[in-house]
Protein backbone atom coordinates (compact mmCIF):
# COMPACT_ATOMS: atom_id res chain seq x y z
CA UNK A 1 0.00 0.00 0.00
CA UNK A 2 2.49 2.38 -0.89
CA UNK A 3 1.35 5.38 -2.66
CA UNK A 4 2.95 9.17 -3.84
CA UNK A 5 1.04 11.76 -5.06
CA UNK A 6 2.37 14.21 -7.34
CA UNK A 7 2.02 17.58 -6.53
CA UNK A 8 3.85 21.20 -7.74
CA UNK A 9 6.93 20.12 -9.07
CA UNK A 10 10.04 22.10 -7.41
CA UNK A 11 11.67 24.45 -9.79
CA UNK A 12 15.61 24.56 -9.36
CA UNK A 13 16.09 27.82 -11.27
CA UNK A 14 13.13 29.57 -9.18
CA UNK A 15 11.45 30.42 -12.37
CA UNK A 16 7.57 30.17 -12.28
CA UNK A 17 6.27 26.67 -12.97
CA UNK A 18 5.26 25.71 -16.29
CA UNK A 19 2.25 25.11 -17.14
CA UNK A 20 1.55 21.72 -18.17
CA UNK A 21 4.23 20.70 -15.11
CA UNK A 22 1.54 21.64 -12.31
CA UNK A 23 -0.88 18.84 -11.49
CA UNK A 24 -4.09 20.92 -9.22
CA UNK A 25 -6.75 19.20 -8.42
CA UNK A 26 -9.49 18.87 -10.89
CA UNK A 27 -12.26 18.50 -8.36
CA UNK A 28 -13.03 21.20 -5.99
CA UNK A 29 -13.96 19.50 -3.06
CA UNK A 30 -13.46 20.68 0.07
CA UNK A 31 -11.73 18.57 3.42
CA UNK A 32 -13.32 19.76 6.40
CA UNK A 33 -10.26 21.00 9.12
CA UNK A 34 -8.11 18.15 10.33
CA UNK A 35 -6.28 18.18 13.73
CA UNK A 36 -3.14 16.87 13.70
CA UNK A 37 -1.26 16.85 16.88
CA UNK A 38 2.44 16.26 17.32
CA UNK A 39 3.82 12.26 17.46
CA UNK A 40 4.91 10.35 20.45
CA UNK A 41 6.37 7.45 18.12
CA UNK A 42 7.98 10.44 15.84
CA UNK A 43 9.20 11.80 19.34
CA UNK A 44 10.63 8.54 20.36
CA UNK A 45 12.54 7.84 16.85
CA UNK A 46 14.14 10.65 17.07
CA UNK A 47 15.34 9.67 20.62
CA UNK A 48 16.85 6.45 19.58
CA UNK A 49 18.45 7.56 16.55
CA UNK A 50 20.06 10.41 18.38
CA UNK A 51 21.31 8.10 21.23
CA UNK A 52 22.85 5.36 18.91
CA UNK A 53 24.24 8.22 17.31
CA UNK A 54 26.20 9.03 20.30
CA UNK A 55 26.86 5.92 20.97
CA UNK A 56 28.09 4.98 17.97
CA UNK A 57 30.47 8.01 17.38
CA UNK A 58 31.63 7.39 21.04
CA UNK A 59 32.90 3.79 20.36
CA UNK A 60 34.46 5.30 17.34
CA UNK A 61 36.24 7.93 18.43
CA UNK A 62 37.68 5.68 21.94
CA UNK A 63 40.57 4.89 20.31
CA UNK A 64 41.60 8.31 20.05
CA UNK A 65 40.46 9.49 23.44
CA UNK A 66 44.55 8.33 24.40
CA UNK A 67 46.42 9.18 21.23
CA UNK A 68 44.93 13.04 22.02
CA UNK A 69 42.96 15.15 24.10
CA UNK A 70 40.88 17.17 21.25
CA UNK A 71 38.95 14.10 20.24
CA UNK A 72 37.49 14.45 23.73
CA UNK A 73 36.31 17.95 22.77
CA UNK A 74 35.43 16.87 19.31
CA UNK A 75 33.15 14.13 20.66
CA UNK A 76 31.80 16.68 23.84
CA UNK A 77 30.98 19.39 20.77
CA UNK A 78 29.18 16.87 18.88
CA UNK A 79 27.18 15.22 21.88
CA UNK A 80 26.21 19.40 22.55
CA UNK A 81 25.07 19.70 19.05
CA UNK A 82 22.80 16.16 19.32
CA UNK A 83 21.77 17.70 22.73
CA UNK A 84 20.68 21.14 20.72
CA UNK A 85 18.96 18.63 18.00
CA UNK A 86 17.47 16.86 20.81
CA UNK A 87 15.87 19.80 22.37
CA UNK A 88 14.25 21.27 19.19
CA UNK A 89 12.84 18.23 18.48
CA UNK A 90 11.02 18.30 22.49
CA UNK A 91 9.62 21.83 21.24
CA UNK A 92 8.18 20.40 18.34
CA UNK A 93 6.58 17.31 20.65
CA UNK A 94 5.15 19.86 22.90
CA UNK A 95 4.40 21.90 20.01
CA UNK A 96 0.24 23.38 19.81
CA UNK A 97 -1.44 21.01 17.03
CA UNK A 98 -1.80 21.93 13.58
CA UNK A 99 -5.15 22.73 11.59
CA UNK A 100 -5.08 21.57 8.18
CA UNK A 101 -8.39 22.84 5.28
CA UNK A 102 -9.09 22.82 2.82
CA UNK A 103 -12.03 25.43 1.12
CA UNK A 104 -12.79 25.94 -2.31
CA UNK A 105 -9.22 24.89 -3.66
CA UNK A 106 -7.72 26.94 -0.94
CA UNK A 107 -5.38 24.86 1.35
CA UNK A 108 -5.17 26.44 4.75
CA UNK A 109 -2.52 25.37 7.66
CA UNK A 110 -3.11 26.92 11.11
CA UNK A 111 -0.44 26.48 13.52
CA UNK A 112 0.55 28.38 16.83
CA UNK A 113 2.39 30.97 14.48
CA UNK A 114 -0.85 32.01 12.83
CA UNK A 115 -2.66 30.92 10.15
CA UNK A 116 -1.06 30.63 6.53
CA UNK A 117 -2.17 30.16 2.83
CA UNK A 118 -0.20 27.14 1.51
CA UNK A 119 0.40 25.19 -1.48
CA UNK A 120 1.71 21.79 -1.96
CA UNK A 121 5.57 21.92 -2.46
CA UNK A 122 6.78 18.45 -3.68
CA UNK A 123 5.29 14.60 -3.77
CA UNK A 124 3.01 13.87 -1.05
CA UNK A 125 3.83 10.34 0.62
CA UNK A 126 1.23 8.91 1.89
CA UNK A 127 1.46 5.53 3.00
CA UNK A 128 -0.55 2.85 4.83
CA UNK A 129 1.50 4.55 8.45
CA UNK A 130 2.35 7.96 7.53
CA UNK A 131 1.31 10.73 5.67
CA UNK A 132 3.97 13.27 4.55
CA UNK A 133 2.92 16.43 2.90
CA UNK A 134 5.51 19.38 2.30
CA UNK A 135 3.68 23.11 2.10
CA UNK A 136 4.91 26.04 1.19
CA UNK A 137 3.62 28.96 2.49
CA UNK A 138 1.92 31.60 -0.66
CA UNK A 139 3.40 34.87 0.44
CA UNK A 140 6.38 34.12 2.23
CA UNK A 141 7.53 30.81 0.94
CA UNK A 142 8.83 29.36 4.12
CA UNK A 143 8.45 25.33 3.89
CA UNK A 144 6.05 23.33 6.74
CA UNK A 145 6.06 19.47 6.82
CA UNK A 146 2.78 18.18 7.63
CA UNK A 147 4.00 14.57 9.19
CA UNK A 148 0.99 12.30 10.29
CA UNK A 149 1.78 9.26 11.99
CA UNK A 150 -1.60 7.52 13.54
CA UNK A 151 -1.08 8.80 16.80
CA UNK A 152 -1.29 12.17 15.76
CA UNK A 153 -4.74 12.25 13.94
CA UNK A 154 -8.13 11.02 15.20
CA UNK A 155 -9.11 7.95 12.99
CA UNK A 156 -12.24 9.79 11.68
CA UNK A 157 -9.76 12.90 10.72
CA UNK A 158 -7.14 10.37 9.12
CA UNK A 159 -9.56 7.99 7.29
CA UNK A 160 -10.75 11.41 5.59
CA UNK A 161 -7.40 13.05 5.26
CA UNK A 162 -6.06 9.83 3.19
CA UNK A 163 -9.34 9.51 1.34
CA UNK A 164 -8.88 12.81 -0.12
CA UNK A 165 -5.14 12.77 -0.86
CA UNK A 166 -6.14 9.39 -3.01
CA UNK A 167 -9.40 10.56 -4.68
CA UNK A 168 -9.10 14.20 -5.43
CA UNK A 169 -5.10 14.77 -5.92
CA UNK A 170 -5.00 11.80 -8.58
Amino acid sequence: MLERILAYSRQQNKQPPKPSSVKTPVVSVDLAAVTVLPSRYLWQAQLIIYSAMLVFAFIALLPFFFAAAYWILLWLVFALLVGVAIYKSWQAKNAAPMLFEIKQNNWHLKTDKGEFSVIPNDEILLWSWVIVIPLRETLTRNLHYLIALPDSLAKEDGRRLRVWLMTCLK
